[in-house]
């Protein structure tokens, strides 16, 4: 009986999977199980118990994997959840500072007897709006529908680098780029004015890069009726 017992045990080691490298300690679980409910079986009642102390570690086997599955599962599952948590922070912060702006926005209307002029600023040779621009557009566009006695009056400029066509046609592509915006947001177009300037209303002097980053730009002026337009820059 020792004798088998031993044969068995040799027999079983050899048998049994070896880790290498590429293999998952899963998997070296299950061999072992194998190989040791088989020789418990063999002890117990020969070649008999051998077969059933076989069948005995493969379901235990079995249930170690699924063990290290469900371990791995939940690891995703925790690491999911963090994302989702980080993005509800990121969105939280977004909503808060748009809050913010429209509350500025507000207090500055307000502060000017229903009547608010500010910029949207582009790069050399850009009419496109930035990300922060188009939550201002959100702002903006919420106040107007709050408010439907208010109009908009765009006014967009240009740097006096390049030919004057050239800078007219970009000036009333920044403007149609804002005036765009509001509509999306549905805005009527029957509230917002449109104008353009070209290099010949640019104040900045030659070389003064400063100045011409400041020329590129729109206007916006926000106005009733009844107390008129901002005074134009």
């Amino acid at each position: 009986m020792k004798k088998i017992v031993t044969s068995l045990i040799v027999t079983g080691l050899l048998l049994a999977p070896v880790a290498h490298a590429g293999e998952t300690l899963t998997e070296v679980k299950q061999g072992a199980a194998f190989t040791l409910s088989g020789i418990a079986g063999a002890v117990v009642a020969g070649p008999a118990g051998l077969l059933l102390g076989g069948i005995g570690g493969a379901w235990i086997g079995d249930q170690f994997k699924k063990a290290d599955q469900l371990d791995s599962a939940s690891s995703d599952l925790a690491a999911a959840n963090g994302q989702i948590d980080s993005l509800l922070l990121e969105l939280n912060r977004e909503q808060a500072e748009l809050a913010r702006m429209e509350n500025e926005l507000q207090q500055q209307m307000q502060a000017n007897l229903a009547r608010l002029e500010f910029e949207v600023m582009f790069s050399t040779g850009d009419d496109e709006l930035q990300a922060r621009d188009h939550q201002r557009m959100d702002m903006l566009a919420s106040y107007l529908k709050r408010n439907p006695e208010l109009k908009v009056r765009l006014n967009g400029f240009a740097d006096p680098r390049g030919s004057d066509e050239y800078n007219n046609v970009l000036a009333r592509f920044r403007a149609l780029s804002v005036a765009d915006a509001l509509y999306q947001r549905g805005i009527e177009k029957s509230r917002v004015s449109l104008f353009y300037h070209g290099a010949q209303q640019s104040t900045a002097a030659s070389g003064d890069y400063d100045a011409y980053a400041r020329e590129r730009r729109v206007n916006i002026e926000v106005y009733s009726d009844e107390t008129g337009l901002a005074q134009s820059h």
